[in-house]
């Protein structure tokens, strides 16, 4: 037993000494009587109190006189009749109804007949048929349609190119209608038998005078014997070009079918005064 207690008196003496020869590492930890409170509620510095005014002097107040009486009203006097001459009587059952205010408009006036009067006719004049011997007024040519000499030869250059195409060679036929005094000098063209050469439906020999035109004509007719273009060489008078036109458009019908043939046709027309 003195073995385990000895050292334990030996350890609890060299701690005492320690403590009292060693100094204190912390000496602001030690505390003190004072003890500082902190708040994390804000403060609020209120004005000092203003000292309230002193109470006026009730003396210079005048006094309130005392309220106006009223005599109360009597109504126990009944009101006086009224007099003998009045013309109504108050009583209510007996109260005159008030008068009618229903408006009766008058009958309406017969306004007068108008006076039988026939409006006038107004006459709207009916184109006559010119006779063959009157001037007629063509219509102007299509400006495709009548061509200078110089687009006539390209255009009917054009044409065989594009039924070439369309039909093939040997189905395009190039055929005239000679007029009775012409006479067919071309080996490749063949002359139209089943269709009579149309004169024109009239000549101008007034304003021809010494002059002489003559105006080729080219018709495309296709192969169920319809006629697709009409071209021909203008003649620079607008009345000779639709003479032309008007002449060249009595040849619709006037083909046959001809199946799987395209017809490439020429004739012409000459205007003179002789």
């Amino acid at each position: 037993m003195r073995q385990i207690y000895l050292p334990l008196l030996i350890s609890a003496g060299l701690h005492g000494l320690l403590l009292l020869l060693v100094p204190d590492p912390f000496p602001w930890a030690k505390t003190t009587g004072e003890v500082e409170i902190f708040s994390l509620t804000p403060v609020i510095e209120l004005p000092q109190e203003v000292a309230a005014p002193p109470s006026p002097d009730m003396s210079l107040i005048p006094p309130v006189q005392e309220p106006l009486q009223v005599p109360p009203l009597d109504f126990s006097n009944k009101i006086p009749p009224p007099p003998d001459d009045f013309p109504y009587d108050l009583a209510f059952e007996k109260i005159p109804a008030s008068p009618s205010t229903t408006f009766t408009p008058p009958p309406p006036t017969a306004l007068p007949p108008p006076p039988n009067s026939t409006p006038p006719q107004l006459e709207i004049p009916v184109p006559s048929i010119l006779p063959p011997t009157a001037e007629p007024s063509p219509p102007k040519p299509l400006p495709n349609i009548a061509l200078d000499s110089i687009a006539y030869t390209q255009e009917f250059a054009n044409i065989y190119g594009e039924l070439v195409s369309k039909c093939g060679r040997d189905n395009v036929l190039r055929l005239t209608i000679p007029a009775p005094d012409e006479v067919v000098s071309q080996v490749s063209e063949t002359v139209v038998t089943d269709v009579p050469w149309l004169p024109p439906i009239y000549v101008p020999t007034d304003i021809l005078g010494d002059l002489e035109i003559v105006v080729p004509v080219t018709l495309v007719v296709e192969p169920d014997g319809s006629i697709s273009r009409r071209r021909f060489v203008s003649s620079n008078l607008a009345i000779i070009d639709g003479i032309v036109l008007q002449t060249i458009d009595g040849y619709e019908g006037k083909f046959p079918p001809a199946l799987g043939k395209c017809r490439l046709v020429t004739t012409r027309y000459k205007f003179s005064a002789n």
